[in-house]
């Protein structure tokens, strides 16, 4: 066993490993500290992934409301896990086309689904 100097030299100083000065309670509390941390991070990861999912869709949102060929009104959105779920009609298959691009093209899209449909009368003339 080193002396209290030898351990203040070799940067172990206060730390005595003996069998008999083991605090087992120490130790569970270390244990469930580690526990409800983790648990903290989870949570955190899901608020983050909810936060995160709203953005996303504002970002959609903005990138098609931008986009002059296509009337954002018509488009539906939905973000979960990053994935984009597009939904909704359009006058167009190029629109249809157009709108998914433009939301794979958004940091932190994961997909897209693309259920926009294509009819001549999505404009509301006959």
């Amino acid at each position: 066993m080193k002396t209290g100097i030898e351990n203040q030299n070799d940067g172990t100083a206060g730390f005595n490993w003996d069998s008999k000065n083991y605090d087992l309670n120490k130790s569970n509390r270390i244990s469930s500290q580690h526990y409800f941390n983790k648990m903290d991070s989870e949570k955190f990861e899901q608020q983050s992934s909810i936060k995160d999912d709203i953005d996303l869709k504002k970002s959609v949102m903005n990138i098609i409301k931008w986009n002059s060929s296509i009337d954002e009104t018509k488009i539906r959105i939905k973000v979960k896990n990053g994935w984009v779920t597009l939904d909704g009609v359009v006058d167009l298959d190029f629109k249809r086309l157009k709108a998914g691009l433009l939301a794979r093209d958004i940091n932190g899209v994961t997909g897209v689904t693309n259920l926009i449909t294509v009819s001549n009368n999505s404009s509301g003339t006959a």
